[in-house]
């Protein structure tokens, strides 16, 4: 079950250069970087078990 919004909002790291998907569990966020370095943010908000 999910409470909140969902936040989507652009991202620039020029530490993480790396191509695809992680999901941080313990935060509900997705990470997708199509390319090295430029990446989105998908928050999915506060999560309830």
């Amino acid at each position: 079950m999910f409470i909140g919004h969902v936040l989507i909002y652009p991202i620039f790291r020029w530490y993480d250069f790396w191509i695809g998907f992680f999901y941080d569990k313990s935060k509900n966020i997705l990470y997708f970087f199509p390319i090295p370095m430029f990446g989105l943010v998908v928050n999915f908000g506060r999560r309830i078990k």
